[in-house]
């Protein structure tokens, strides 16, 4: 599933784009139903935008992270933590992906990912803000 969000004017090159036949895709525009489709995927392709990468985390979806272009300082950090706790990787050249996308799909790779997002010990947040309203209130 390839979704686009609001740019639209990526569809004509999309729909150009080969896929094997055992490859299903479809392309989507806008929508508010990203929880649900990140939650049936195998690999999410994204920039490094802090809230989709947590979002990526606590779904235990495996990312691909674009590092092709110039990346925002404050989402450097993204790259460098999915790297480090084998929860994804990330792309520098935009020529590599399909060779990406191949390796991070194969069973051996998406066994690696699932059990290292297993074991990363992910923090329930509702708890946390309810302890940190807490020890706000109190201060």
């Amino acid at each position: 599933m390839i979704i686009l969000g609001k740019s639209k004017h990526l569809t004509r090159q999309l729909h150009k784009v080969w896929f094997p036949k055992h490859i299903s895709h479809t392309i989507l525009g806008f929508t508010n139903r990203i929880p649900e489709l990140m939650s049936v995927a195998d690999l999410l392709i994204t920039k490094s935008g802090g809230v989709t990468v947590n979002e990526a985390i606590y779904g235990h979806v495996p990312m691909l992270l674009d590092g092709t272009s110039t990346v925002l300082r404050w989402e450097e950090f993204n790259h460098d933590f999915v790297k480090k706790h084998g929860l994804g990787r990330v792309v520098k050249k935009s020529y590599r992906i399909p060779q990406m996308v191949t390796k991070m799909l194969s069973k051996e790779e998406q066994d690696r990912m699932k059990m290292n997002f297993a074991l990363f010990d992910k923090k329930n947040p509702e708890h946390e803000i309810k302890l940190l309203v807490k020890q706000m209130l109190s201060s």
